[in-house]
């Protein structure tokens, strides 16, 4: 976030549940339905202009592929189409478990996130 919108502000850590953590064949995080889990991921508050990069980045040209979080919170993220597992990029992931072990993330979720660099 700090390179895509960096004028946005962390506000608070939230839990998705009912999802998981993967790494899908492009080689980018996402989520899938898992009953037995939950995701943790940082809410950020950002610009009109933040949104629109983000949607640049992320490939979106319309709000279909983004989901709410909760119906008490203004929030969205992206889902990716692509359901089929694959292997982190180079880097990419160790930047995923920094961010969660900077904000303090629960040790057993770090493990989980540092799984998918064996795979």
């Amino acid at each position: 976030m700090e390179e895509r919108c960096p004028k946005s502000e962390k506000k608070e850590i939230r839990e998705l549940s009912g999802y998981e953590f993967f790494i899908n064949k492009r080689s980018y995080a996402n989520v899938r339905p898992n009953k037995d889990k939950k995701v943790l991921g940082i809410i950020y508050e950002i610009t009109e202009d933040d949104e629109k990069e983000l949607d640049k980045c992320e490939g979106v040209q319309n709000r279909t592929n983004t989901k709410p979080i909760s119906t008490d919170l203004n929030a969205f993220y992206y889902l990716a189409e692509e359901t089929k597992e694959g292997r982190p990029r180079e880097g990419y992931l160790e930047k995923i478990i920094q961010a969660a072990e900077v904000n303090d993330f629960p040790k057993e979720y770090v493990a989980e996130l540092k799984s998918w660099l064996k795979k």
